[in-house]
C-alpha cells in the first residue's frame, strides 16, 4: 500500500491542468497498470488470508463484525479530494 500511496503522487500532475506530452501520458498509463496491480495483490492477498483463518475455525463475534463493518480505512489526509496535508 506503502507503493500504491507513491505512485498516486504522480496523479498529481493532473491536477496542474493543461495538456499532457506523450512522454507524461505513458507514465501515467504506466502508473495506472502498476496501482491496478497492486490492488489485484491486495485483494488476491486478503481472500486467502480470509480463507486460512476460516479454515482454522475461527470466527469474528457478531460484536466484532459489527465494529469492523463500520471502520472506515484511514487515508493520508492529502489523498483525499480537495485536501492538502
Amino acid at each position: 500500500m506503502r507503493d500504491e500511496f507513491a505512485v498516486q503522487t504522480e496523479f498529481r500532475m493532473l491536477e496542474r491542468g493543461g495538456p499532457l506530452s506523450e512522454v507524461t501520458q505513458d507514465r501515467l498509463r504506466a502508473d495506472v497498470a502498476r496501482v491496478r496491480g497492486y490492488n489485484h495483490i491486495l485483494a488476491l492477498g486478503g481472500s486467502q488470508i480470509s480463507k486460512q483463518i476460516r479454515d482454522l475455525g475461527v470466527e469474528l463475534t457478531p460484536e466484532d463484525q459489527r465494529a469492523l463493518t463500520g471502520m472506515a480505512c484511514p487515508m493520508p489526509a492529502d489523498s483525499l479530494p480537495g485536501r492538502k496535508g
